[in-house]
């Protein structure tokens, strides 16, 4: 028993001491054993600015504040403090948790539930039984490991071990990127062609000879002040119909925007999404906003981010699986920028939230406030972590 007892001390004195020969300046590597909050200051008292998934590795120095903290506070690289208690040091280099990998789902092909919707289970043991299962509606969109067949039935496995079936299911064939960098004023007139085949006129009548046909997505540029009602002019004798164009149309907010000021508009009339610092465009990208007309105007800001995250609508009936790059502006109604995986930017489709393309919305993800480092799985905006205005009009 007197073995033991001394045992036990000196493990629990070894555990105190975790840190007791590393230098105080030194980065090391530590893996989280929970979901842990970093906060703006070594102090739970103030808001989290971002939380981190169990299983991600961050870079961070061990400090010697204890104050709220037994096991002591450590600075996390680039971003605030954390309660060491949530941390293990380990040897692997920085890294996401896995469930915030992006890139993981990438391997995984997306389904999407047609007409009529789908029964599904939540494990193979409710699917071999039949029992547990819940109905996913139209337009419910799978991220799908493997497809099983059996007789003349088709089922889905998710990554997340659910069994779906899958006779109305349609793999979609996304477009990872359409948006462009905008280098200097040159591209202040210009836009996307939205539909395909779209067609350019020697004359602004269809009756005109055809000059040429343009790709969906092609990135374009043009004269658009110098457009005819219904028309762009392109150039000298090319004109194209402006129902075939997603334009850019320089918003000038009446709030005050500091010259060095970034931030995102929105535009409902174009579906276009233009990323500004101060008054000069930086970025576009076609957008989709809401189906129903749903999408909000005003000026908002985004408060929560979402590096990976399962959508759940409509009670859970409308699942989107595994959407990265999830930045909200108006969380308590759920509205937010995010992947989408539809080929139909440039034209109203969503349920109100405003759909980019993934790298498209990877870049913006990285680019907008509150800002986030790889391993951070949310970002929150607080008063010591402010976030990017966002402005939807029409």
């Amino acid at each position: 028993m007197k073995h033991v007892i001394i045992l036990s001390i000196s493990l629990f004195l070894a555990s105190q001491s975790v840190y007791a020969d590393k230098d105080k300046s030194t980065i090391l590597s530590f893996m989280t054993r929970k979901q842990v909050a970093v906060y703006p200051e070594p102090s739970s008292n103030y808001n989290p600015i971002a939380r981190i998934n169990y299983g991600a590795v961050i870079p961070g120095t061990p400090t010697e504040i204890k104050k709220g903290c037994k096991q002591g506070w450590v600075k996390v690289e680039n971003s605030g403090y954390i309660c060491s208690r949530g941390l293990k040091i380990v040897s692997s280099p920085p890294s996401p948790a896995e469930d915030d990998i992006s890139g993981v789902t990438d391997e995984y092909p997306r389904y999407i539930i047609g007409k009529g919707g789908a029964t599904a289970y939540p494990d193979k043991y409710s699917f071999s039984h039949r029992i547990n299962s819940y109905f996913l509606y139209k337009n419910s969109i799978l991220s799908v490991k493997k497809v099983l067949e059996r007789g003349n039935k088709k089922y889905l496995i998710t990554r997340d071990g659910h069994y779906v079936y899958g006779d109305n299911a349609k793999e979609m064939t996304p477009v990872n990127k359409i948006g462009v960098e905008l280098k200097d004023n040159k591209n202040a007139f210009s836009g996307f062609i939205i539909n395909s085949g779209s067609k350019v006129y020697s004359l602004p009548d269809i009756t005109a000879s055809i000059v040429k046909t343009f790709n969906k997505f092609d990135f374009i540029t043009g004269d658009f002040s110098n457009s005819k009602k219904g028309w762009i002019k392109l150039s000298e004798n090319e004109y194209i119909l402006d129902r075939d164009v997603a334009k850019l149309r320089v918003h000038v907010p009446t709030e005050k925007i500091n010259s060095d000021e970034k931030w995102i508009a929105v535009d409902l009339k174009e579906q276009l999404l233009t990323v500004y610092i101060g008054n000069r465009p930086v970025y576009i990208v076609p957008c989709s906003t809401g189906i129903e007309d749903n999408t909000e105007t005003g000026s908002f800001k985004i408060e929560w981010k979402r590096r990976l995250q399962t959508l759940n609508l409509y009670g859970g009936y409308l699942r989107v699986e595994d959407v990265p790059f999830v930045m909200y502006y108006i969380t308590e109604r759920g509205f937010a920028i995010h992947t989408a995986w539809h080929t139909d930017f440039g034209h109203k489709k969503s349920h109100g939230c405003v759909n980019i393309p993934r790298d498209d919305a990877k870049w913006i993800y990285s680019w907008s406030a509150p800002y986030s480092q790889p391993f951070e799985s949310e970002n929150l905006s607080t008063k010591q972590n402010d976030s990017t205005k966002v402005i939807v009009f029409e």
